[in-house]
């Protein structure tokens, strides 16, 4: 009787296998056929988990942070846009993540190439075309040149919507916590008010304004489980809050973010 018993799960375990495989190649060949992921298995399919991020999960659990793997702060200028800084902070944060050698990425080269001035818009255009070199296209340039045929693109494979506006805060807490503590920093479009940048001079807390009537882009690098708190980068240099960072609270954060992407990079 018992070897039986021990005979049956290894008698399946080549057909639980097979299927599990089958259901890879299903999510892959799905993920292949559309930019822009929504469907909640297949973006936690998707979504990566960063080398050594399995390492003290308790401790990760609690509090995370990813500042340190991010490349300095930088301050879009008067005529730049603060979806593409934001966005390329991401690319960035995946292409430096294991390599000596950094790479500051372009953003205006995204935004130059962009038909519309929206953040699907931008990641599209970096899952199909890529970005180049900030050597090849320095901060603030106006135009593209030719010379950006012949040089190496940077891009990335997807992006995964991990909430909407109308997702509750709890929701909206859980997905972000989950998609930072596999090692992806996440990138939210949030309600701000006109002074966001003023407004957060000299304080480390940042909080949603009643007032609020636009939109900008952050990213989220970090959280707090014990002081219920996030930690976020912003597109106004290093003069923003504490050395381009600041802290928000769940509540705040979970109101006033409208939504929120994780990319997947090549690797």
């Amino acid at each position: 009787m018992l070897q039986k018993l021990l005979f049956f799960p290894l008698f399946f375990l080549p057909i639980f296998s097979l299927f599990a495989q089958t259901d890879s190649l299903l999510f892959l060949k799905k993920a292949e056929s559309q930019i822009g992921v929504e469907d909640a298995q297949l973006v936690d399919f998707l979504m990566l988990t960063m080398p050594g991020r399995e390492k003290d999960v308790a401790a990760q659990l609690k509090r995370q942070s990813l500042k340190t793997y991010m490349m300095p702060p930088r301050k879009t200028d008067e005529t730049g846009n603060t979806k593409c800084y934001a966005l390329t902070a991401c690319a960035e944060y995946y292409a430096n993540y294991d390599r000596n050698y950094k790479v500051n990425l372009s953003p205006d080269y995204i935004a130059l190439s962009m038909p519309q001035d929206d953040l699907t818009d931008a990641m599209t255009f970096l899952a199909k075309n890529g970005t180049v070199s900030a050597d090849i296209m320095p901060y603030g340039s106006k135009f593209i040149p030719t010379s950006v045929r012949a040089v190496q693109k940077y891009a990335i494979t997807n992006y995964l919507w991990i909430f909407r506006e109308e997702n509750k805060e709890r929701q909206k807490i859980f997905a972000l916590r989950k998609a930072i503590l596999r090692g992806n920093p996440v990138i939210a479009e949030m309600l701000v008010s006109a002074q966001v940048e003023m407004s957060a001079a000299d304080t480390e807390m940042f909080a949603a304004k009643n007032n609020a009537s636009e939109t900008a882009p952050f990213v989220v690098v970090g959280y707090d489980e014990t002081r219920k708190t996030v930690e976020l980068l912003g597109t106004y240099g290093s003069g923003w809050g504490e050395n381009g960072y600041l802290e928000m609270s769940y509540a705040d954060f979970a109101r006033a973010a409208q939504r929120a992407f994780v990319l997947v990079p090549e690797r």
